[in-house]
C-alpha cells in the first residue's frame, strides 16, 4: 500500500525544508541523467538552491554549448541560441542584484531615519529622560558624539 499525497506546499522548518530540498534535487538529477541515457537527449540542467548556490547537469555533449573557444567555428544559430541563453542568464542576474540591492537601501533608510530620529531626541531634550537610550547608545554622551566616529554618517551628514 503506497504512502497518501503529500500538499504541496512552502515547508515552514528551515532545516526540513534544506533536507527535502537535497532529497528531492538529488531525485531530479537522477531523473535528468535518466532521460539523457535512455532518450539520448541533450540536456542541461540548473538548480539554484534558496541560499543562492548553484547546482548544475549536463549530458556530456551539451558541455560544448556553454562555452565560446576562439578556435571553434559556430554556426549562427548556435551563436543565436548562446546569445539568447547568455542575455536570459543576465537578466535573471540583475533581477536579483536590484532585489538585493533594494533590501540594502531600505535597511540603510531605516537606519539614518533611526539616527535622524534620536539626533531630533536628543535636541529637544528628551533623550536624557528616555530610558534605555544610554544603553542603546553605549558609552556616548550624544549622538552627535557617536556618529562623529563613523566615516560614513560624517560624510553624508
Amino acid at each position: 500500500m503506497g504512502r497518501g499525497r503529500t500538499e504541496i506546499k512552502r515547508i515552514e522548518n528551515p532545516i526540513q525544508r534544506q533536507s527535502t530540498f537535497y532529497k528531492r534535487r538529488d531525485g531530479l538529477f537522477k531523473k535528468a541523467r535518466e532521460l539523457s541515457v535512455l532518450c539520448d537527449a541533450d540536456l542541461l540542467l540548473l538548480l539554484f538552491s534558496s541560499s543562492g548556490k548553484l547546482y548544475q547537469y549536463h549530458s556530456p555533449s551539451v558541455a560544448r554549448f556553454m562555452k565560446v573557444d576562439e578556435g571553434q567555428q559556430y554556426t549562427l544559430p548556435d551563436l543565436g541560441l548562446l546569445e539568447h541563453n547568455l542575455e536570459t542568464a543576465i537578466g535573471k542576474v540583475r533581477v536579483e542584484m536590484d532585489r538585493k540591492i533594494g533590501a540594502q537601501i531600505h535597511k540603510l533608510e531605516t537606519m539614518i531615519a533611526r539616527v535622524q530620529m534620536l539626533r531630533g531626541m536628543e535636541a529637544d531634550g528628551s533623550a536624557s529622560s528616555t530610558p534605555g537610550l544610554d544603553l542603546r547608545l553605549g558609552t556616548y554622551s550624544s549622538v552627535d558624539t557617536l556618529l562623529g566616529s563613523s566615516p560614513w554618517f560624517s560624510a553624508h551628514f
